[in-house]
Parts: structure tokens; C-alpha cells; sequence
């Protein structure tokens, strides 16, 4: 008689099955927790009910929001009055970018030029009347009166240019520009880039799932020595550098860095190119000279030098990582930002795309800098003049 066969297996698989049920229900429960004390604590806003599902802003009164694939823009037809660091009301328009209203259709005999970027574009520290995208519109009519020239200011504060070739391939080429203009940099090289699986696993997780955000500001309360963890709830907060870094760090973001924002700006040109129109690169100059407690910017071992052109200021930051071997993550982003704008510089020559040189401009007037990359008015004023100048060949 054959001995009964043994239920274990059965059972084995039925408490298994039970266990990652009970497993994932309790996950839920934890997540969905997450999410109504957030929407509860953030003023009832439901951009936490749905985090993961769509991108937000947790600036959902004056900062910008998102739901379009891939990039932020602001709610349209809106006034901004506690946004950026300038005293009066900034407009937004009919499309959701900062300035008048923009006619999505173009009129056949229109020359359109779309400026696009991040906050320095934007005009962080400047009114709407003297940002230079605006700056650049009034030069232009004033150069050509016989012709209708409109320039869109399509800058936003924290974009990266993964951000702005989304942007460009849903939106920008859609208003039919002439010339689109591409100002970027900083953004990029204060992101993170992602050198192993573990942080494309946490990457994920940060955008997806509060409960992670939650433990992760949990644990960063609770040990200092994570100070440098990104802990905010929207897309906004992006990987940050550690606090310090050594120099191996450093050349692997580089690497990761460069390899990156040579494929986004040899995609960005190939996309305008493509449409028809032409692309004018502008070359961002930053500085670590202003120091920001929002930011948690400081020197490693003191402040470069007052005084120092671009160049010298990345030559004296190296010299700084050879002598004592590591930077701060501002210090850091400096060095990421000198060879993503090498490999600005070297695109622009082998494609033959036109390139307005703001570091000479900086370089030459220091007081243009209202921050670590944002300009003054003045300093809006000169690239305005620049890239106008560099503009009117392509409108003629």
C-alpha cells in the first residue's frame, strides 16, 4: 500500500502565498498612511495623494507644477508674488512660462525665438521687464522694425536639460521658432548622476514611494552624517552631492556627467536642426563665491580668492582637491559644471552651432553676479545686447 503523499509542499506554498498578501497589504497600508499625512500636514494638497503618479511641486501656490511628461511649467494666467528674490509681481502667461501672453499658432511673416533654461533664464532676481529673454525681444524689434519678432522666455527654475528635451520635443517646437537658445548648466552638474544599480533602486524609490521619503527623513533626523540625503517630496528634490567628496568621487561624476550632457545637448541640436530652425548655445558662468544656508553651500577649506576669472577660479578649486584631497559638494559642482561646459564648446565647434560667451561677459563684470549663477539686471542687459548682436543674422 503506497504511503500518502505528504501535504508539506501544499501548505508550504499556501502560507507563502498568505504571507506575501498579508506582506504587500501592509506595505499599502504604510503607504497610503504616508500619503494622507502628507496631503494633511502640506495644507491639504492632493499633488501627495498621488506622488509617483504624475510630477509636482510642492510649491503648488507660487512655484511651478507639472503634468506634462517629463517637465515643469507653471499654472497659466497667474501673478507669482513670493517667487524668486525680486520685489514685484512676476506674470505668467497664457502657455504657463513667465512673461506676456505667447500665441501658440505663429503668423506666417513671424520670427519667433524661444529661450530656453533654468532659473537664470527665468529671471530669479529680476522683474519681468528686465529678464534678458524680454530683453532680447525689445532689442530685436528695435533693430528690426519692419519685421513681427516674438521671444518666449521658456526658463524654469531646476530644470535639467532632461527637463528641456522634454519640453522642446512636446511643446517648444510646436510654436514654430526661428532660433531656439539653450543656457544651461548648473542644474546638471548639481544632480547626482546614478553610478551603480543600488542608486537607480533608491532614485526610483524617492519618486515613487512617500513611505521611503518618509523613513528617509526619518533616518536623517536621527543621524547627522546624512545631511547630504535627499529628503523632499517632489521632483524638485533631486539627488544632492554628499556634503564632502574626495577626488575619486568627483572624476566619476565627471565621467557620468559628461557622457550624459553631451548625448542631451547632441540630441537637443539635432532636434532643433531637424525642425528647421537654428540653435545658439550660451556658456553659463558660475561661482563659488556667494554661499547660501538654503543650499547648505560652503567652502572646504575657506573661499577662493575675490577677483578670479572662471578659469582661474576652477584652476585654484583643483588645486585644492590635490592639495587636501577632498571638496565640498559646492565646491565639487564647479569642477562637474568647467567640463560639461567643455563639452558645450567642443559640440559647438564641430556642429558649427553659434555660442555667446556670458563667462567673458562675468568674467569682465563680477558685479553681474547676483548669486552663485543668477545674473542682475545689468547683467541681463549685457547678454541681452550679446545675444541679440548674435541673433539678427538668423531673422534677417
Amino acid at each position: 500500500m503506497p504511503a500518502p503523499a505528504e501535504p508539506t509542499d501544499f501548505s508550504t506554498a499556501k502560507s507563502l502565498v498568505f504571507s506575501l498578501v498579508l506582506s504587500a497589504l501592509l506595505l499599502g497600508l504604510i503607504e497610503g498612511a504616508a500619503r494622507v499625512a502628507a496631503f494633511a500636514k502640506n495644507g491639504w494638497n492632493s499633488a501627495y495623494l498621488i506622488y509617483g503618479l504624475r510630477t509636482v511641486s510642492i510649491d503648488h501656490q507660487e512655484g511651478h507644477t507639472s503634468a506634462h511628461a517629463g517637465y515643469f511649467k507653471y499654472p497659466p494666467h497667474r501673478a507669482l508674488h513670493q517667487y524668486g528674490k525680486v520685489s514685484t509681481s512676476i506674470q505668467i502667461n497664457n502657455l504657463g512660462f513667465r512673461g506676456p501672453d505667447f500665441p501658440p499658432e505663429a503668423d506666417p511673416d513671424e520670427l519667433r525665438v524661444v529661450a530656453m533654461g533654468e532659473s537664470s533664464t527665468f529671471g530669479y532676481y529680476s522683474p519681468d521687464d528686465q529678464t534678458y529673454p524680454f530683453l532680447v525681444g525689445e532689442a530685436l524689434r528695435e533693430q528690426l522694425p519692419d519685421l513681427e519678432v516674438r521671444v518666449l522666455n521658456a526658463g524654469i527654475p531646476h530644470m535639467t536639460t532632461d527637463h528641456m528635451l522634454a519640453m522642446l520635443r512636446r511643446e517648444i517646437l510646436g510654436y514654430r521658432p526661428r532660433v531656439v537658445t539653450l543656457y544651461s548648466g548648473y542644474n546638471d552638474a548639481a544632480t547626482v548622476m546614478d553610478a551603480t544599480w543600488m542608486q537607480s533602486a533608491d532614485r526610483w524609490a524617492h519618486g515613487h514611494l512617500a513611505a521611503y521619503i518618509g523613513m528617509k527623513w526619518v533616518l536623517s533626523k536621527a543621524l547627522s552624517s546624512m545631511r547630504g540625503l535627499t529628503i523632499a517630496w517632489s521632483d524638485r528634490g533631486w539627488a544632492r552631492h554628499l556634503a564632502t567628496v574626495d577626488d575619486e568621487y568627483i572624476l566619476a561624476q565627471i565621467r557620468l556627467h559628461e557622457e550624459h550632457y553631451e548625448q542631451n545637448i547632441r540630441q537637443f541640436v539635432e532636434l532643433v536642426r531637424g525642425s528647421g530652425a537654428e540653435v545658439v548655445f550660451i556658456r553659463q558662468r558660475m561661482t563659488t563665491n556667494y554661499l547660501s544656508p538654503e543650499y547648505n553651500f560652503r567652502h572646504s577649506n575657506g573661499p577662493p580668492p575675490d577677483g578670479l576669472s572662471y578659469e582661474k577660479e576652477v584652476a585654484w578649486m583643483n588645486s585644492q582637491l590635490q592639495r587636501i584631497g577632498r571638496l565640498s559638494a559646492y565646491e565639487a559642482i564647479l569642477l562637474i559644471h568647467r567640463a560639461q561646459l567643455v563639452v558645450l564648446d567642443r559640440i559647438a565647434a564641430e556642429l558649427r552651432v553659434p555660442i555667446v560667451d556670458n563667462v567673458a561677459i562675468m568674467d569682465a563684470h563680477p558685479e553681474f553676479h547676483a548669486s552663485f549663477v543668477h545674473l542682475t539686471p545689468d547683467g541681463n542687459a549685457a547678454l541681452a545686447n550679446a545675444l541679440a548682436n548674435r541673433l539678427l543674422p538668423y531673422l534677417h
